[in-house]
């Protein structure tokens, strides 16, 4: 089988959560494919040429974005203006709009007989849209994206011009994101919470589940009495910001009534994100590289998740249970992965949170019986799983 395969970023063993879900179905179509031509797009200007990890049957190529960044100066600026206005591409899609990646892949399909064409997540649709296709098109979709726009819309106020542009974007995702739904052969949706979703937009026959589970790690969680919490990500991202500002505002002040040494650890965000807060008892360690990361999963005794906004599956609840961590998750956290069933849920707008998250914090056999749970779950969904791309017929 031979496959190509384009995605809107550089894909990473580490990282993003987008990143390593691409990482990963790469090495799971490269597992059961002759070979494998790899497009993606440097939407973060790093200059990367290469990626490391990739098995030998993957031949990659990384071009630059189409679209500069908008704080880069006056003429981006200007630019990013004309676009918003007279293009019906949202931004996000625009940028991967690149005309040498979209040269590129034209020349690959004409001098390949490719037996799929997989897009992963919207934005890479912009590249084959216009394309002649001689071969089923999968979406492999990460989240609904349309549904991201539309809570971070709600994020800002009707009186923000910030309100209204992301209103425009809102609308502009919502038809791309049914145009490629509906030119699609076959979408593949990696969270069940969206599922159900897309099967309506795309319908039954074309939509398929194919669950992201992460590989259980060598090193494991263990019980240490640290009384520690982990919290993972960037508030660069609206989601992530929201959950920190719960954290800090209303959950440590809580835990700190009762127990002055509960600690939270945060990976991915540093201090400066949160310059006029003052807080007790958190730990801003910034972006930290895998092994840091990794010893973070070990040493504290809880994960906590109290995102509540944006779609998709989250992939920093599954890289704590790749460790067997037990983990603290709102149900909006959780949703899409259905192995970790056994965890703990609670709500933000509860008074009782703080006493249940302390309860569970300082209690070694239940976060133990938690782990437990936990690994043998992820075990059972990876034996019952099958390879991301299966037969589908398709007529020229």
């Amino acid at each position: 089988m031979k496959v190509l395969y384009i995605a809107p970023l550089i894909p990473a063993i580490s990282g993003s959560g987008g990143k390593r879900a691409v990482f990963n179905h790469l090495l799971d179509v490269a597992a059961v494919s002759v070979a494998v031509d790899f497009v993606c797009i440097d939407v973060e200007s790093s200059g990367q040429r290469t990626i490391e990890g990739l098995p030998s049957n993957i031949r990659s190529k990384i071009f630059p974005r189409a679209i500069g960044r908008a704080g880069e100066g006056i003429r981006q600026k200007i630019a990013g203006m004309f676009q918003l206005i007279a293009s019906r591409l949202p931004r996000s899609v625009a940028v991967v709009t690149s005309p040498a990646a979209f040269e590129y892949i034209t020349k690959l399909v004409a001098a390949n007989q490719y037996e799929y064409i997989v897009v992963e997540h919207l934005n890479s649709f912009a590249l084959v849209r216009h394309l002649q296709l001689n071969a089923p098109l999968i979406y492999v979709a990460q989240n609904v994206e349309s549904v991201v726009l539309r809570d971070l819309r709600l994020t800002f106020s009707r009186w923000s011009y910030k309100y209204y542009l992301t209103w425009l974007e809102y609308l502009k995702t919502v038809w791309i994101e049914r145009a490629l739904l509906a030119r699609a052969d076959r979408t593949v949706v990696i969270g069940s919470a969206d599922f159900s979703y897309i099967r309506g937009v795309a319908g039954p026959e074309k939509t398929r589940l194919w669950p992201e589970l992460p590989v259980e790690k060598d090193s494991k969680w263990r019980f240490t009495g640290s009384k520690k919490l982990l919290f993972v990500g960037s508030a660069a991202y609206f989601p992530n910001r929201d959950a920190l500002n719960w954290l800090i505002d209303e959950l440590l002040p809580a835990l700190e009534q009762i127990d002055a040494s509960v600690k939270l650890l945060v990976a991915g965000t540093g201090r400066d994100a949160f310059p006029d807060k003052r807080f007790r008892n958190i730990e801003f360690e910034g972006f930290v590289s895998d092994q840091r990361l990794a010893e973070m999963h070990i040493e504290c005794d809880l994960f906590i998740s109290p995102v509540i906004l944006g779609a998709g599956i989250k992939i920093k609840v599954l890289e704590a249970a790749s460790y067997g961590m037990p983990i603290a998750a709102t149900e909006e956290s959780y949703r899409g992965i259905a192995f970790l069933s056994t965890a703990c849920c609670f709500e933000r707008e509860s008074c009782s949170t703080a006493q249940l998250i302390y309860a569970l914090l300082t209690n070694r056999d239940q976060l133990t019986c938690i782990s437990s749970a936990t690994l043998m779950g992820l075990k059972n969904a990876h034996a019952l799983r099958g390879p991301l791309i299966e037969k589908i017929s398709y007529e020229c």
